[in-house]
């Protein structure tokens, strides 16, 4: 039996994140496929959040004008809301970290989307009773806020999905730069395009879309076999090896004192 390090396999250049992102096989063309879909929702639910937001506003302008007050409620709500989404994002993704419920919240933003079609005549008339400083905040309560609770839970379950495959701090600086990237995108599409040559309610209907495509897509893909040990392919990168030095690998011989 030949102990020489010259008789010794090369080390791979296999880092452990591959092997962790398809249960402990090589990363499949497939499995990157689907973690790009995982990273197209915080792009979308950016452009979403910044689409609904410039809408709301011209649904708002008609009845309660283009104030600083009109501005403040608006603002100030949505932030509200996304605040809100931000933490029960964050809870949900450490209880139920799976990747169908970033699309479930998806539809989930894309329903109310779908009912804001229906019965925004009807908010707009109840919240012009309050006056020009509370109706606006109410209004985009009622018409914006459940959605943006659903689109701010996004990108912190994508961060905790993506962060079991790679450095946590690299992967929340790729995912927030992909929402913020989004939001840049969904600000001057909505603002120069399709506001202005479609008008609000189809714009309303080009999001729904947007937010229906990727969900159904994402819930469609087949779910990947759960692997007990996504370490399995690789023992020898197990942190539970690496955390005791001292213990002796399996199958290895005990060492008398001679």
């Amino acid at each position: 039996h030949c102990t020489t390090p010259s008789c010794s396999p090369a080390p791979s250049r296999l880092t452990p994140g591959r092997f962790v992102a398809s249960g402990g096989r090589l990363e499949r063309p497939a499995v990157r496929l689907k973690r790009l879909v995982l990273l197209l929702a915080p792009v979308v639910s950016g452009a979403a959040i910044m689409g609904l937001e410039l809408v709301g506003l011209r649904l708002l302008a008609p009845r309660f004008g283009a104030s600083i007050y009109v501005w403040g409620g608006l603002l100030g709500a949505i932030m509200a809301a996304l605040a809100l989404g931000y933490l029960a994002g964050g809870a949900l993704a450490d209880r139920r970290p799976r990747p169908r419920w970033v699309f479930g919240l998806l539809l989930a933003a894309a329903a109310w989307v779908a009912a804001d079609l229906l019965m925004a005549g009807v908010v707009l008339d109840g919240a012009e009773r309050l006056g020009a400083t509370l109706g606006p905040i109410v209004a985009t309560a009622v018409l914006l806020g459940p959605p943006m609770i659903a689109l701010g839970s996004v990108s912190p379950f994508v961060v905790k999905l993506e962060g079991q495959l790679s450095s946590l701090g690299v992967t929340a600086g790729r995912v927030f730069a992909l929402s913020t990237a989004g939001s840049l995108a969904g600000t001057f599409v909505t603002a120069f395009w399709w506001v202005p040559d479609y008008g609000c309610r189809s714009t309303l209907r080009i999001l729904l879309a947007a937010l229906v495509a990727l969900g159904i897509a994402g819930l469609a893909w087949p779910a990947a076999r759960p692997s007990p040990s996504p370490w399995r392919a690789f023992p020898s990168w197990s942190p539970t090896r690496r955390s005791s030095p001292g213990a002796s690998s399996p199958g290895s011989r005990p060492t008398t004192p001679s």
